[in-house]
């Protein structure tokens, strides 16, 4: 018998540690092989569109990316990156274009940033209504809900970083039209590791002219800025200043060079240096009124230094047009902190000749103005008021001669001063109009622009009358009414004082009338030795009472009114002149007028001729019939076209007429009476 054999005994497991080293093995393989494969997985078809697809997501505008690669050494690149303009602007231009971009955070994943980007090109597009696609990018894009943010977080630590951007480009666009561009653009940015601020540096060349702009930000707060040109041709900047001012300017046209630095310090202080010319500048369009400025050489000199809680040292600044000149002062002594102070130049008779507002009748008179500027620069104003108040002036205006509308002033010189928001002028002596002396005063506030409150008083005493000067005064002096200015032939001598307040200016939707009528003011005119040929509906004023005086009370000679003096106090508010006590000297004979005269022309006056009748036999009588008071002749119509109403008299006249036969024939039958009784 053979013994049975004993069952094989089962195989024995591997040891646990050989089986978890294996396992090791393979994991480390796995991400061996996952490293090694993270480069090129970056760079396959889907994911770089599924990056596109969140930015397009979040930009709010179709992005694409040519091609994606990532190494260990030189960190994520990406080449021809492109972002389309958003909704509402032209597809046949990207907004943003990138050449070639890469982004490292450097060994051991430091967070230490390094950025390179060569060739970028942003194209901003502005549409009519002012806005920009990059205004537009991202505002369609995904956001989250408000109140969905959580709670606030800490702010992030600055991170150290290094930025650096070459060959860049700038394009500008209103309505599809190219309006300026900037090419080379160069910039940097870094940041240090601990440190609390960042350098920057930028530069760029614009078109149009050999001109370059340089930024440079400093570690401890300050920065450089700098403008350099060389041959700039300001023509080719007009599409640009039509975009933002549109219509506004015309011509623009000539050279610019030289160089302006800018340098703002950690402690506040700025100082400006340098030296900008325009030759042959040219300039005009409605913006100016239709002026069109010019010259051979405009300059620039914007050297100035200040600080808060120091004056301002702005002696070497200047500023040249040929026509105005601004020359910095050094800082008052008893000026507050913060002002700026200059004189300036203002040549009125040249300017005028450049077209424009200023009136041609300005040129040849050899006006100027000139004086000293201070501007309060520690809180400039934001409004027209404002500035009111924060500009000081101390200004004179000469004007040698000047000749208008046939009146003539001679060494016309005002003081004029601003303060506080106030300007007050007054003639000097020595100023004459038409060979009198002329006095003239007025305060303006000028915190309410829109209409310029304006007080003023003026005295002229002796001037000589003539032909401009009636169609003036008619509205004093009725008398003057229906003659023509250069036909008026007036004659004499004038004094005449005025008072007056009212809007400077007129409002927009204002009439002529309607803004005469807010004026008000108060004065006395006077006469001598004056005379002027009456319109011919005014003749039969030369002599009105003629038949019933005989001629011997006639109001003229030869044809014109005998102006021997002339008064008339008057007053004027609600668009119309008024007088109650004028008189009226002629031939010895004093006669009274009142009345009104609108600012529309509207004559309504009347004239009190009872010193005609006195001391004449008939007139006496017909005082007498009249229970001493003469019925007024009356002035009326319009200045331009006047008439004449003279008392009624023939009634009068029959009356004591038949009074004075009655007379007659009882003297008569008196005296044969009495020869009767004699006889016996």
């Amino acid at each position: 018998m053979i013994p049975a054999m004993p069952d094989a005994a089962p195989p024995t497991a591997p040891p646990r540690r050989r089986r978890w080293r294996r396992r090791l093995a393979f994991a480390g393989v796995g991400c061996l092989l996952a490293v090694l494969a993270l480069p090129y997985s970056i760079a396959l078809g889907p994911v770089r569109d599924w990056l596109a697809g969140r930015a397009t997501a979040q930009l709010g505008a179709r992005c694409r990316i040519e091609a994606l690669a990532w190494s260990w050494r030189h960190g994520i690149t990406a080449t021809g990156v492109e972002v389309a303009n958003p909704a509402g602007f032209t597809a046949d231009r990207p907004c943003l274009r990138i050449r070639h971009a890469t982004v490292d955070t450097g060994p051991g994943l430091t967070l230490a940033a390094t950025v390179r980007v060569d060739g970028l090109v942003v194209g901003v597009e502005q549409a009519a209504d002012g806005t920009t696609n990059v205004q537009q990018l991202g505002r369609r894009g995904a956001a989250a809900p408000p109140g969905s943010g959580g709670p606030p977080t800490a702010p992030a630590t600055a991170l150290p970083f290094d930025f650096a951007l070459t060959d860049g480009r700038i394009e500008l666009r209103r309505d599809g039209r190219l309006l300026e561009t900037a090419t080379d653009v160069r910039a940097t940015a870094t940041r240090a590791r601990g440190a609390t601020s960042t350098n920057v540096t930028a530069a760029a060349t614009i078109a149009g002219g050999r001109t370059s702009l340089a930024l440079v930000h400093g570690d401890h707060g300050g920065s450089h800025a700098e403008l350099t040109t060389a041959g700039l041709t300001l023509a080719a900047w007009a599409p640009l200043l039509d975009a933002a001012l549109p219509g506004a300017v015309t011509t623009l046209d000539g050279r610019a060079e030289g160089a302006v630095t800018a340098d703002l310090h950690a402690d506040g202080r700025v100082e400006l240096r340098g030296s900008l010319a325009v030759v042959a500048p040219r300039l005009g369009g409605p913006l100016l009124r239709g002026a069109r400025l010019g010259g051979e050489r405009w300059t620039l000199t914007p050297d100035l230094t200040f600080a808060p809680g120091t004056p301002i040292d702005a002696s070497r600044f200047a500023l040249d047009l040929g026509w105005f000149r601004l020359r910095g002062a050094p800082p008052p002594a008893a000026a507050p902190t913060g002002t700026l102070a200059a004189t300036c130049e203002l040549d009125i008779a040249a300017l005028a000749t450049e077209g424009g507002p200023l009136p041609a009748w300005l040129r040849g008179t050899g006006a100027r103005l000139g004086g000293e500027l201070r501007l309060a620069t520690t809180s400039l104003p934001t409004d027209a008021a404002g500035w009111a108040r924060a500009l000081a002036a101390t200004l004179r205006l000469d004007v040698p001669r000047l000749t208008l509308g046939g009146f003539t002033f001679r060494q016309f010189v005002v003081d004029t001063t601003l303060r506080d928001g106030t300007g007050t002028l007054a003639s000097i002596a020595g100023a004459s109009l038409d060979d009198g002396p002329l006095a003239l005063s007025a305060r303006v506030d000028l915190t309410q622009p829109a209409t310029l409150p304006l007080a003023a008083s003026l005295r002229w005493q002796g001037g000589q009358l003539h032909g401009g000067t009636a169609a003036l005064l008619r509205y004093l002096v009725p008398l003057l009414a229906g003659a023509e200015a250069g036909a008026a032939t007036l004659t004499g001598r004038c004094d005449l004082e005025l008072t007056l307040a009212g809007p400077a200016l007129r409002a927009t939707d204002q009439g002529w009338l309607a803004w005469l009528d807010a004026w008000q003011g108060s004065g006395e005119l006077g006469l001598h030795d004056a005379a002027v040929t009456p319109a011919a509906a005014l003749q039969p004023l030369l002599a009105p009472l003629g038949p019933l005086t005989q001629g011997t009370a006639p109001l003229g000679d030869h044809g014109r009114f005998a102006l021997d003096g002339f008064t008339a106090p008057f007053a004027f508010a609600q668009g119309a002149v008024r007088t109650t006590a004028a008189a009226w000297l002629a031939k010895g004979r004093r006669l009274g007028l009142a009345g009104s005269v609108r600012f529309d022309g509207g004559l309504d006056y009347e004239l009190d001729l009872t010193e005609l009748l006195r001391g004449h036999r008939d007139g006496e009588k017909v005082l007498q019939a009249l229970r001493g008071t003469l019925p007024p002749a009356l002035l009326r119509g319009t200045l331009d076209a006047p008439t004449v109403e003279l008392p009624a008299l023939t009634g009068v006249l029959q009356r004591v007429l038949e009074e004075e036969l009655k007379q007659r024939g009882k003297g008569l039958l008196d005296r044969a009476l009495d020869d009767l009784l004699r006889r016996r």
